[in-house]
């Protein structure tokens, strides 16, 4: 790893723990080095990213496929909204991810790598008009329309409007799942469009300069220990992320893990894992800079207003572009 720059100091100081700077999951790593002047400046620990949870009961006793793509996702929820007419299909517990990751499969830009907004275009302005259109069928709602995480309304059978698909995080898979089992819950990939792509969220990890170099060198030693093979399999099994590099998902005790993966609240966090292991090729993250994460939640809050119809789609696109520079100017 000598051969890297690092934005820590420049220090020579090297892994012990590593093998590789390649052993990394390659779109882990690159987000902590996705900025304008080269350097790494933090490092993947644990990660999750987005899948689409299905009542597999449910599928299986009425003959229901998959969803691979938008347009089987709209027909499946057409089909259920047929046999259970009181239901919301699916439900969606991030809107900010939701809306750049159709922009991500469909090629529509949304902002740059240097920070520049970009997502007040016609392509995005169809695609939330779409977006609505099925939402007004009723075979979708947010986490912010319904007032909470989707998996309230997945798992109570008890409720007079069922849901049997959501797209969220495998972080939390477990809340997924039936605490009774009275039905599977099993994991797909979000569907696709023609440019794939699935987003990830979760921890990285950076080090500061500072005065003390015992202090600096202590940090150092506790981020090796922390990236190590062995404590990111450990700490992944017992929070349902995913470990930052491939040589952990390799190790017996993750093995073993993965192994007992199945459809109820004790076995579905290894088939989250097991699924974003998968699905690994295809991530991507958003562009990293200051007031980034503000942005993309103006960009969710946007999905919400178009749907909820608040003004007209060229309005609300107009506003949103207002209230991220507004929020830029206070950083």
């Amino acid at each position: 790893m000598s051969d890297e720059k690092y934005g820590f100091n420049g220090s020579e100081l090297k892994f012990s723990s590593i093998k590789s700077i390649n052993d990394f999951v390659p779109a882990f790593l690159n987000q902590g080095r996705s900025y304008v002047d080269g350097l790494t400046y933090s490092l993947p620990f644990l990660k999750s990213t987005e899948v689409l949870y299905y009542n597999k009961t449910f599928f299986n006793a009425n003959g229901l496929s998959i969803p691979t793509t938008g347009e089987e996702m709209w027909e499946v929820c057409k089909r259920i909204k047929e046999i259970d007419p009181k239901s919301t299909p699916l439900g969606i517990d991030n809107e900010a991810n939701f809306f750049i990751t159709l922009a991500k499969q469909y090629g529509i830009e949304y902002i740059g790598n240097d920070g520049q907004l970009r997502f007040n275009n016609t392509a995005n302005k169809e695609l939330m008009s779409n977006l609505k259109k099925q939402f007004e069928k009723g075979y979708f709602t947010t986490q912010t329309i319904f007032g909470g995480y989707c998996n309230v309304i997945f798992t109570d059978t008890s409720a007079p409007s069922r849901m049997y698909m959501t797209i969220g995080s495998t972080g939390g898979s477990t809340y997924q799942a039936h605490a009774t089992g009275a039905f599977e819950t099993d994991i797909a990939m979000i569907p696709q469009a023609s440019n794939q792509g699935v987003t990830f969220l979760g921890p990285s990890i950076c080090l500061f300069k500072n005065d003390d170099p015992q202090v600096e060198l202590a940090s150092w030693l506790f981020l090796q220990y922390l990236l190590s093979n062995t404590s990111q399999a450990e700490f992944a099994i017992e929070t349902g992320f995913v470990p930052g590099t491939k040589t952990a998902t390799e190790l017996s005790l993750y093995k073993t893990y993965l192994n007992a993966a199945n459809t109820t609240r004790n076995g579905i966090s290894a088939l989250a894992a097991k699924q974003a292991i998968q699905q690994s090729e295809l991530y991507f993250f958003s562009p990293v800079f200051i007031g980034s994460e503000p942005i993309l939640e103006e960009i969710g809050k946007l999905l919400v207003s178009v749907l909820r119809d608040i003004n007209t789609i060229d309005e609300l696109f107009e506003q949103a572009v207002l209230e991220c520079e507004n929020k830029r100017k206070v950083l």
